[in-house]
């Protein structure tokens, strides 16, 4: 049977980190949405298995607020339980602690549950039905916003989706679009400050070749919060938005 609250462990290796040791916040990203996934499997609702009834999962807004950032070889631990639905949206908190069971981040999340072949909303009813769910138990309290638009940038690059982006739907994965807001900022900015927490919205997907523009722009009068955006370079739709609290 599975499990309401799914435990996985995680040891920091090198390639986790940032050039201090510290874990990357992409590299925290990722432990989390590993377990979502893992957590999902478990109970039938995996990839494979909600590709065989037609439908996809489709991560649409995510926030993590972290508490310490983990150092390169520590073992940590996600706890993940799903919510419930939302609307049309169903909802997944987590928890990451460290070996002695301190809070290292907080986090939640809401997913969409999409036909496979025509990409549009399904209810995904027989997951609320079939899959244990915790919907009093928030590992953060606030529901999760539309995110502002980038309207005056301070940094603007490219970047062309490249294969080694891909995901099993074949379009870049939401943890890679973090990855390229990161990377386009400056060092001192990127290093020299600590990412308190992130909030992302994921309005559209990127595929195989697509050019995107990445545009960081620092919030007016609150100096410790930053917007980024990824846009398609052909039309300036946004693909994604995000919201970093710098430390």
């Amino acid at each position: 049977m599975v499990p309401e609250v799914y435990e996985e462990h995680y040891r920091i290796l090198s390639y986790d980190t940032d050039p201090d040791g510290r874990a990357s916040l992409p590299a925290l990203y990722a432990f989390l949405l590993e377990s979502a996934g893992n957590h999902a499997t478990g109970g039938g609702f995996g990839f494979k298995d909600m590709w065989s009834r037609g439908l996809i999962w489709v991560l649409t807004r995510f926030k993590l607020v972290v508490e310490r950032y983990p150092m390169w070889n520590e073992k940590v631990t996600v706890q993940t339980w799903a919510k419930g639905r939302d609307g049309l949206f169903y909802t997944r908190d987590y928890h990451l602690k460290d070996e002695t069971e301190g809070m290292l981040g907080r986090a939640t999340s809401s997913w969409a549950v999409l036909s496979a072949e025509t990409h549009k909303p399904e209810t995904g009813e027989i997951f609320v039905r079939h899959f244990p769910h915790r919907p009093d138990q928030n590992a953060l309290t606030e529901k999760l916003q539309k995110l502002p638009a980038v309207e005056a940038p301070f940094a603007v690059s490219e970047y062309r989706v490249r294969a080694s982006d891909l995901d099993f739907n074949r379009h870049a994965n939401g943890m890679r679009y973090v990855e390229w807001m990161l990377n386009g900022l400056d060092e001192e900015t990127r290093f020299g400050r600590t990412f308190k927490s992130m909030e992302v919205n994921y309005l559209a997907e990127t595929r195989l070749g697509d050019e995107v523009l990445i545009r960081n722009q620092k919030k007016p009068g609150a100096d410790n919060m930053l917007l980024a955006a990824i846009s398609a370079k052909s039309d300036g739709k946004d693909a994604a938005r995000a919201r970093f609290e710098l430390g």
